[in-house]
């Protein structure tokens, strides 16, 4: 199964998708949403928190609801969370 990297900043999302292996995903919550604006790969975030902080996605963000969260955390293992 591939796993799910939450990155929880910028500097987390940098560093997850270093590290984040083919088939993976990158879920951009908390201030993690700031790279949202300029993700050039495929990712998804949190709507709330991307609401919240008035951001707008770039093309390659799915932007997704916690319900999307439990599906992504149900369909993926292992979870690895990036904090940096």
């Amino acid at each position: 199964m591939s796993a799910l990297h939450l990155a929880f900043s910028t500097a987390g999302f940098d560093a997850a998708r270093l590290r984040a292996a083919d088939g993976d995903a990158i879920l951009l919550i908390g201030d993690g949403v700031y790279a949202a604006r300029s993700a050039s790969q495929s990712v998804f975030a949190l709507k709330e928190d991307m609401k919240i902080r008035g951001i707008e996605p770039g093309p390659a963000v799915t932007v997704i609801d916690y319900d999307g969260m439990v599906e992504l955390t149900a369909n993926h293992h292992p979870l690895v969370s990036w904090r940096e």
